[in-house]
């Protein structure tokens, strides 16, 4: 009889095949029915997890993709999906196209144009297997709507981190017409689509600083402006941003940014929202300010001995994980503001070192129970939140995985 300690390894329930590079980057969305995913030579494919077939293919950049990100707006055939993409190019872009749009879109994966055979049916004790084969002129039609495209940092390998504002905070924002964002949209935006939405719900954007690969820009869409920045810290050496993450606390009024760097650092800092609550104009004229951000550093802690390569934030926003180049992987507490002077903690709760060097693509599932890492030897591990003990090993790939 099979006990918890001799369970079979996990196998894959389906198999998605379509990239002809590494993947980069993953993110399911829309109640967990849709994937989207990026790759090391600027495709992007969005999938259907229940026909397990893809529904938009397009190659969003010229270099490697560093991060993605979509959302779903709406309700059935109305719904909106919004993916927006960072790539190696130095570019962070926003595409969109509606469900009546997704006949037209290409559906060809990069794969197809490599003349791989295409595979019917599901492999031995894996389950079913797709992506190939996806339909007779799959590769014809079009790409997404582009509507926001940002000249942002890529040098760092960092991948922006990004925070939907609710409506309690953001309210209608009025985009600028006269040209003056920090992007670069009006330049390489296509027309007005019909999937255009009038009253797009703003995003926060994070991405490493141009001048100072240390400091941290923010961005708001659809203004396309950088509304702050904050510095690189003045009193050590810090390196690269190397990581970063983006949650509002439980009542939606503070935003908080989770930084690592280079040197094995992790820092955690914290604005009160300043345009919450305000008109189109106010927005505008306070929110948009620079100076109208006030940081402060809730926590810093150099758990990691070489660079950190991913980190992320636990549901309830009492956590931060992180994962590095070594073999640790470290949960780390930060309150708020205890008092007057100094930072409320210093030391992180948990370090555990794993034996197994070059874990990154750190995610904390949205029961905030468990994480999961993915590791340059080609397995994907999955530890408990709470005890950071792990619980799972799952052997498929070949190669170094990049993304969970």
């Amino acid at each position: 009889m099979t006990t918890p300690q001799t369970k079979p390894p996990a196998t894959p329930t389906y198999i998605l095949r379509g990239h002809a590079a590494q993947i980069h980057s993953l993110h399911i969305y829309h109640h967990n029915l849709r994937l989207v995913s990026g790759d090391a030579d600027g495709w992007i494919a969005v999938w259907d997890l229940v026909s397990k077939r893809p529904i938009a293919v397009w190659k969003a950049h010229d270099g490697a993709v560093l991060g993605v990100y979509a959302r779903f707006r709406g309700d059935g055939s109305s719904g909106v999906t919004e993916v927006f993409t960072h790539g190696r190019d130095h570019k962070l872009r926003v595409w969109r196209f509606s469900v009546a749009e997704e006949v037209d879109l290409r559906r060809g994966l990069p794969v197809d144009s490599l003349g791989v055979a295409a595979s019917t049916g599901p492999p031995a004790e894996t389950g079913g297997e797709a992506g190939q084969g996806a339909g007779a002129g799959a590769g014809a039609g079009r790409q997404p709507w582009l509507v926001h495209s940002l000249p942002v940092n890529a040098l760092n390998f960092c991948a922006f981190a990004w925070v939907d504002l609710p409506a309690l905070l953001s309210g209608p924002v009025a985009v600028p017409s006269d040209g003056d964002g920090d992007g670069d949209g009006g330049a390489e935006a296509e027309p007005e689509p019909p999937s255009r939405d009038k009253s797009p719900s703003p995003v926060l954007i994070a991405v490493p600083n141009a001048l100072n690969s240390g400091a941290i820009d923010l961005f708001h869409l659809p203004t396309e402006r950088r509304v702050c920045t904050i510095p690189a810290d003045g009193e050590v050496k810090t390196g690269m941003v190397m990581a970063l993450t983006l949650f509002l606390s439980p009542e939606g009024r503070d935003l908080h940014v989770a930084a690592a760097y280079e040197d094995g650092s992790v820092m955690v800092f914290r604005s009160p929202v300043p345009f919450q609550g305000l008109g189109p104009q106010q927005q505008q004229q306070q929110g948009l300010a620079a100076g109208s951000w006030k940081w402060e550093k809730l926590y810093a802690s150099r758990a990691h001995d070489q660079p950190v390569l991913s980190i992320d934030a636990a549901p309830s926003g009492e956590w931060v994980f992180s994962s590095a180049a070594d073999a640790k992987v470290v949960m780390h507490p930060f309150l708020r503001k205890a008092g007057a002077g100094g930072l409320a903690r210093e030391q992180p709760a948990k370090v555990v070192k794993t034996r197994h060097a070059g874990q990154q693509g750190l995610r904390v599932r949205s029961d905030g129970r468990i994480l999961a890492t993915a590791g340059w030897d080609s397995r994907v591990r999955v530890y408990s939140c709470k005890t950071l003990k792990e619980v799972a090993v799952l052997k498929w790939h070949r190669e170094g995985c990049y993304a969970v």
